[in-house]
């Protein structure tokens, strides 16, 4: 993970790791899918930036949310609102 919004996988038995490519969906926002023990889950790349750098939400039902445009996941566009 890095503050720019890029997202890395660790090397496992199944794959070698290396940088992960988020999926932009219809509202324009970029997600991962993330999987542990065969479950994906996916997820916004803004909400992981957040967690890694931020922390947790300060209040329950937060969302990350973007002062500029949707697709810039760098932490300096990224609050939790």
């Amino acid at each position: 993970m890095s503050s720019y919004g890029n997202i890395y996988s660790l090397p496992r038995a199944a794959t070698a790791g290396g940088q992960l490519i988020p999926q932009v969906n219809s509202r324009g926002y970029r997600q991962a899918s993330l999987s542990k023990y065969g479950r994906v889950r996916i997820v916004g790349v803004g909400r992981l930036v957040l967690l890694a750098f931020r922390g947790p939400p300060p209040r329950p039902g937060m969302r990350a949310r973007h002062r500029g445009a949707a697709t810039d996941d760098s932490l300096e566009n990224l609050y939790w609102g």
